[in-house]
């Protein structure tokens, strides 16, 4: 090899790596070892790292045990067996569950302390929260259990993960007692609710009514503010009335949590609302089940084809207050519903007959708020052309009549159709529509004030809900993000003792 350039060199990188690559894939991918698989492993040296990281006085016998996963000493059982050799070893499970016995009734009595006003079933959905796989997981990967736990497989998998949290405090409440033991539990486990709000563990089926309820007054739901065209967002919100006084409104957004692969699908939405699960499937390299699992945590659902969220932000909200009372407003003043041309991207055949010259309305369009449509040369386009062009509020395919009236009709026709090429596509969409009267059409567009006041009383029953899930919060105490305090732990039981714990809250 001639090494006189760099260039000489540096040329061949990129194709070694991709046969490397190749060949590591070929022979089952490249294995990864867990750290005690090195001759130069140090369990005990690990293990006393660990607790000084955590400022924690451990038992060294207690915390080796706490990190053997029964994985692990089953394995090893059968090695002594083929070696001939019986050496005694523990797993973790007696430790797991006494610390998940303290932590259970530690936390419980924690969030009685801390929110009195909370219903029993609120508590109990912010400790089912608490005591879930997911976050004990995410807890114990981050205190560094990852490389030091002893288990059968590798890389450890969350079950692992949370059994060995549960057997570190366990090992905790046997080594330095269990004020110590409260006091971390609520630094690592309780410190997880720091910004979080209650709703999202607590779901109430019904909060206008346990509103009414609790507050025993005649409750009314109000908008608040003026319509009229030049209205803000703003004034479009819900609020809840006593007595001529304002108890709650909407007004509060949840923080965002955005994640990669919910921004790369939300991505894939935003170009085309109407792909299949397999098609995001295939776009994300991922199986069906993770993408709809997805789509279900960000709270989106298939409407009239359409990948849209059953939970709209309060923002979404108040724009189609605005757009739905400005249109009803219009329709009233002066109807426009004979004037409206409209379209989607999904038309396969497009026709504009020149209207007769007796007419001269001014054309209003009519298309959904798809990123096509709000293009720099779109608008500009449609500005040479002088059409009116109708608001339309984000993810309201029900409001639009290619979707609620021509599309639906289409799909019945296209039943059992098979297509062998465009031109028979083509054909079929020509004698499909042909065989459509003027009634048919008119009838669409007919329907659109009705969808606009279906659509707009559902948008108005999801803000009342909203705000009253904002005055519930405010009741039970839970109005601000949920922050750990300080307290005093008094009134130790000893073991298989009935005295309860006394919390004091400061």
């Amino acid at each position: 090899m001639n090494t006189g350039s760099k260039y000489n060199i540096h040329r061949w990188v990129a194709p070694t790596l991709k046969v490397l690559n190749a060949k590591e894939k070929a022979q089952g991918g490249k294995v990864i070892n867990p750290r005690n698989a090195y001759a130069e492993w140090n369990l005990e040296a690990e293990l006393y790292a660990y607790g000084k990281r955590l400022n924690e006085e451990f038992d060294s016998d207690l915390l080796m045990q706490a990190f053997t996963d029964r994985s692990y000493v089953i394995k090893e059982e059968l090695k002594q067996k083929e070696l001939g050799i019986n050496i005694e070893m523990k797993d973790n499970r007696d430790l797991a569950k006494l610390g998940e016995k303290f932590m259970k009734e530690y936390i419980q009595l924690y969030l009685e302390a801390v929110l009195p006003k909370l219903p029993m079933q609120g508590i109990a959905g912010i400790l089912e929260h608490l005591m879930s796989e997911e976050l004990l997981a995410h807890v114990s990967n981050h205190l560094g259990a990852k490389d030091v736990i002893l288990a059968s497989e590798y890389p450890v998998t969350p079950t692992i993960l949370a059994t060995n949290l549960k057997a570190v405090i366990g090992c905790l409440l046997e080594s330095s007692g269990e004020e110590q033991t409260a006091h971390f539990i609520r630094d690592f486990i309780v410190a997880q609710l720091q910004g979080q709000d209650v709703n999202d563990y607590w779901h109430i089926e019904d909060p206008w009514g346990m509103l009414v309820g609790l507050t025993k007054q005649e409750l009314e739901p109000r908008l608040i503010g003026e319509v009229g065209r030049n209205t803000l967002l703003a004034c479009y919100r819900v609020g809840i009335y006593a007595n001529k006084e304002l108890i709650s409104t909407d007004d509060k957004e949840r923080p965002e949590q955005p994640k990669k692969f919910e921004d790369e699908l939300q991505g894939l939405l935003d170009v085309d609302l109407c792909q299949t699960l397999q098609e995001l499937a295939t776009s994300l390299a991922v199986d069906l089940s993770t993408v709809g699992k997805r789509l279900k945590t960000m709270g989106m659902i298939q409407k009239q084809c359409y990948w849209v969220p059953y939970e709209l932000n309060l923002r979404d909200i108040e724009r189609l207050f605005l757009t739905y009372v400005l249109l009803l407003e219009r329709q009233k003043r002066k109807g426009f519903l004979h004037r409206i041309v409209t379209g989607d991207e999904k038309w396969i055949h497009y026709d504009n007959p020149k209207r007769r010259n007796k007419r001269h309305d001014k054309v209003i369009l009519l298309h959904d708020n798809a990123r096509p449509h709000f293009v720099k040369p779109v608008k500009t386009y449609l500005g040479t052309l002088k059409w009116d062009v109708l608001p339309h509020p984000p993810y309201s395919p029900d409001i639009a009549p290619s979707d609620y009236h021509l599309f639906q009709s289409m799909a019945h026709g296209l039943t059992d159709q098979k297509f062998t090429s465009y031109e028979d596509c083509q054909k079929w969409v020509d004698l499909w529509t042909s065989s459509k009267d003027k009634e048919f059409f008119q009838r669409g567009i007919r329907l659109f004030a009705r969808e606009i006041v279906e659509s707009f009383g559902e948008s108005v029953t999801i803000a009342k809900e909203m705000a009253a899930r904002e005055g519930l919060k405010q009741i039970f105490g839970t109005e601000d993000h949920m922050y750990p305090i300080n307290f005093q732990l008094n009134g130790i039981p000893k073991p298989d003792s009935q005295v309860r714990y006394q919390i004091t809250a400061s």
